[in-house]
């Protein structure tokens, strides 16, 4: 099944044609997209520590993150160390969930947010930055959006909430992200 939809993948990517990755969506095994999102996600761990890294030395007070596999988001959290993250997966108690949010939001030299988009999409209020990056997109566009406005709240200090996605250029990654992205702004057009 994986290899059948990397070769949908790379026949969407040479020829730009967003429908064919919307089609490669809808018919993918469950299963065979699961293993494939969570190789991609470790694939871009690296990547994300880079762009994080320089993010921090130009300037950037706050980031938040969201990502999906827990081995992800692991191996994020030690790269990332010297940021001191706070982290939020649906394995997280409610205490630890609100004590990793008011660190954030409070404490100057907790500079990083990692949140897994399925438990760390709604019902927070990370306003201590404007800076989002979705590093493991939902499929869901509607929970992206949700993830997004995690930042925009009452009560934000900025003008504006930058939102980017994470993508590996020229891979399935970003044709699916493209979709995604696609769908999240109709989503977030209607919504805000």
């Amino acid at each position: 099944h994986i290899q059948a939809i990397l070769d949908a993948a790379n026949a969407s990517h040479h020829s730009g044609d967003d429908t064919l990755a919307d089609k490669i969506l809808e018919a993918a095994s469950v299963s065979a997209l699961a293993t494939l999102g969570r190789m991609v996600g470790l694939a871009k761990v690296q990547p994300t520590v880079e762009l994080i890294k320089n993010e921090f030395e130009s300037g950037s007070e706050k980031i938040i993150l969201f990502a999906y596999h827990t081995e992800v988001i692991s191996q994020l959290n030690e790269a990332l160390r010297e940021f001191n993250p706070v982290v939020i997966t649906g394995e997280t108690s409610k205490v630890a969930r609100q004590k990793a949010i008011d660190n954030f939001q409070q404490c100057a030299n907790t500079r990083l947010f990692i949140g897994q988009i399925t438990a760390a999409n709604s019902a927070i209020t990370l306003t201590a930055s404007n800076n989002v990056l979705i590093m493991e997109p939902s499929w869901t566009p509607a929970e992206n959006v949700q993830a997004a406005a995690r930042a925009h709240r009452i009560g934000q200090k900025f003008s504006s909430v930058l939102a980017r996605y994470i993508t590996l250029a020229g891979s399935l990654d970003e044709d699916l992200t493209r979709v995604i992205m696609r769908k999240t702004k109709q989503i977030s057009e209607i919504m805000f």
